[in-house]
């Protein structure tokens, strides 16, 4: 959210529900698949299993299984783009700021988009899908992307300490960001 969050209209008011709500959405989507795979599944097997899951879709009819595996594949494709988006917009403020080659700070004067900076994270991304075995990019991308918000969580850290500056939003931010770590 921090990287496109200067493409958004009123940030200060909108961004901090755009937050609360994600939280909300995501937890009850947790919440919903819990209760699925409890009622799919009787809870010995569940306990059993280090993959409760595959089980609950093991056991589903064969429509279940169409559509679940097509609700993986939109997440998947999803989590792509966010990533692709989220490293562009590092790269195109890192060039802002002269600590990338120029070039990738350029927009697009048609879309306002980095699109050097989107052209070589997906060029980056297909190459390293291409010749890494997946458990091996699973685990990179985990550590690039913790790695990512531990250097934001610090820096916020920095800023706030190094400023001094009273809060201007209604979001208590005191424990917000140690919560990372």
């Amino acid at each position: 959210m921090v990287n496109v969050a200067e493409e958004v209209e009123h940030p200060r008011k909108t961004i901090p529900p755009a937050i609360v709500y994600t939280l909300i959405v995501a937890t009850g989507l947790y919440v919903l698949v819990a209760i699925s795979v409890l009622l799919a599944v009787p809870i010995d097997e569940l306990s059993g299993s280090d993959e409760p899951l595959t089980l609950v879709f093991v056991n589903a009819p064969q429509a279940v299984q169409t559509g679940f595996a097509a609700v993986a594949v939109v997440v998947t494709v999803n989590g792509v783009l966010i990533q692709m988006i989220m490293a562009s917009r590092v790269i195109y403020g890192m060039a802002q700021r002269g600590r990338f080659p120029s070039p990738f700070a350029m927009l697009s004067p048609r879309t306002q988009t980095p699109t050097i900076a989107t052209a070589f994270v997906a060029a980056s991304i297909m190459g390293l899908s291409l010749f890494l075995h997946i458990e091996r990019l699973a685990g990179w991308t985990s550590q690039i992307v913790l790695a990512v918000f531990v250097c934001v969580n610090l820096s916020l850290i920095a800023i706030k300490r190094k400023t001094r500056q009273r809060a201007t939003t209604t979001v208590c931010t005191s424990l917000y960001h140690y919560s990372a770590f």
